[in-house]
């Protein structure tokens, strides 16, 4: 991992794996996960997360506390602690097809989608306690990335425009 300001700083994050996803909700609360591992930098040091069992490929916080994590086989993993490598749970995914899940997106500590292989879209109005499939069949590519700006107002990205 690098830190970008006025130069480029290698962190010297301690992992080997890939890491695929990053969220940086201020400037010393920085999370990036990838293979089976989350990392919390916190300005001077990493941290290894204890995490749901999994291989993780975005995440996102919406503050130095909350954050959610998505991977393959569908899986969800939530924290309301960020900070504290114990606090990582799985949320139930409502997909029997358990698709991977490519990007996550929270808009607030409420609404949050997230979207992956085959068109699969979810959602979320009370922080991932329940998800629910949504856009059904309007698409079946790789979907890698979503963003809302209001809860009823969003962007989808992936293979084939």
């Amino acid at each position: 991992m690098w830190k970008i300001t006025s130069t480029l700083t290698n962190l010297n994050c301690p992992s080997s794996s890939t890491l695929r996803g990053i969220s940086a909700p201020s400037v010393d609360h920085v999370w990036a996960c990838g293979g089976n591992r989350i990392y919390y930098y916190n300005g001077t040091d990493f941290t290894n997360q204890i995490a749901p069992a999994g291989t993780f490929n975005d995440i996102h916080f919406i503050n130095n506390q909350q954050g959610w994590v998505v991977g393959n086989a569908g899986i969800i993993g939530y924290t309301e602690d960020g900070s504290n490598i114990y606090s990582w749970n799985e949320q139930t995914n409502p997909d029997p097809l358990e698709r991977t899940l490519s990007n996550v997106f929270f808009l607030d500590s409420e609404h949050g989608w997230a979207v992956g292989v085959n068109g699969v879209i979810l959602h979320t109005t009370d922080g991932g306690t329940n998800w629910a499939i949504v856009g059904e069949g309007l698409s079946t590519v790789y979907l890698a990335g979503i963003h809302f700006t209001s809860p009823t107002n969003g962007y989808v990205v992936g293979n084939n425009g």
